[in-house]
């Protein structure tokens, strides 16, 4: 069995233990599983990837007692891990309610609505984790082609004194607050997080819980001096595979969100265009995303197109071509004959990422 097949193997049996929403019977298919050669195999495995980046031997013994208890993915998934993962788009996700994050209490994470392809596609990123995608880049076409869909400029992760690859996550809450204008995700709860245990944080910084900074895996650059108490942090990138479910507010509109969202981003362009060799690519990088998720190469074409005139043209032209692009997407993926409105473009996400909105 190699990594691929052992995270898949791994997902699959989480999966199957998430649907009982019997905490015995949860117990039962894990005591059987253990008995199986895939999850000694996947567990070796598991316990190899520890021991490359955890160096106290104290530790290393916790997080194995952790593993057998089902209660923690120890490894941080590295940018080459995401890349192999995210060259599948379907992801097998069971029904998931209020009932069920009220029972397993899942970790938070609101972005801006007009993000969410960019998420429910490439998950959840931390500001740096494009730079690194980048080096992956030559000579892998897949890596390519998804980093040309995957936007650098509008993924926003909290606060701007956190480490470069960190990823700012709230502890569940059934108040389930988001912000106006945005969507609230529920992240499956035995990721590995920082920030959970007092050694690490500092009562002397911020608002006295802050997140010491450390290097993960010596090169993931984690913490926040300003970190609230309910808050953790992620690193470089949380899989798609991981989200639950996605939490709206019932006035908030995903697609008037969209546009508000290219506006920021072309306001960006214009700031890096002349510093940044990749400010075009990001900018037009959610058009070529959804065109690709409605199966139209015109647009996809267009985009291309937009991307190289971009230097010479206006803010208020980039706005409207991108926008009337990004409207010509939504309209094909919600389907022939349907009017692009709010309850039928929620039916198409949910169809075609396979998870749930939940109003609140």
């Amino acid at each position: 069995m190699g990594n691929v097949e052992s995270q898949k193997y791994r997902a699959d049996l989480l999966n199957d233990i998430n649907k009982s929403p019997d905490k015995a019977k949860r117990r039962a298919i894990l005591e059987q599983a253990k008995t199986t050669t895939e999850y000694k195999e996947a567990r070796r495995l598991k316990l190899e990837s520890i021991n490359r980046f955890v160096e106290d031997k104290e530790k290393i013994s916790a997080v194995k007692a952790r593993l057998d208890m089902g209660q923690v993915t120890p490894e941080i998934t590295t940018t080459r891990q995401v890349a192999e993962e995210l060259a599948g788009l379907q992801i097998n996700r069971p029904e998931y309610s209020i009932e069920n994050a009220v029972r397993e209490k899942p970790l938070m994470h609101y972005s801006k609505a007009g993000n969410i392809f960019q998420i429910l596609r490439f998950g959840i990123q931390s500001n740096n984790f494009k730079n690194r995608f980048d080096a992956l880049r030559n000579g892998n076409p897949g890596a390519n082609r998804l980093a040309q869909q995957m936007c650098g400029l509008c993924i926003k992760q909290g606060g701007s004194y956190q480490g470069a690859d960190s990823i700012s996550l709230s502890k569940f809450s059934e108040k389930l607050h988001t912000p106006p204008g945005n969507v609230l995700y529920l992240v499956n709860p035995r990721i590995k997080t920082f920030g959970d245990s007092d050694a690490e944080r500092n009562p002397k910084s911020g608002y006295g819980h802050g997140i010491k900074g450390q290097l993960v895996a010596g090169e993931y650059a984690i913490g926040n001096p300003t970190a609230y108490r309910d808050e953790v942090l992620g690193a470089n990138a949380i899989m798609p595979k991981e989200l639950r479910a996605i939490v709206i507010d019932k006035s908030t509109s995903i697609i008037s969100d969209m546009s508000r969202v290219v506006q920021e981003n072309v306001k960006g362009f214009m700031q890096e265009k002349l510093r940044n060799s990749r400010a075009s690519e990001d900018l037009v990088a959610t058009a070529k995303l959804l065109a690709e998720l409605a199966g139209n190469a015109d647009i996809a074409t267009k985009a291309q197109e937009l991307q190289k005139q971009s230097d010479t043209m206006d803010y208020r032209e980039i706005c409207m071509k991108l926008i009337s692009l990004q409207k010509k997407a939504l309209v094909e993926l919600v389907g022939t004959g349907k009017n692009l409105d709010e309850e039928n473009l929620r039916q198409a996400i949910e169809k075609r990422f396979n998870i749930r909105f939940i109003t609140k």
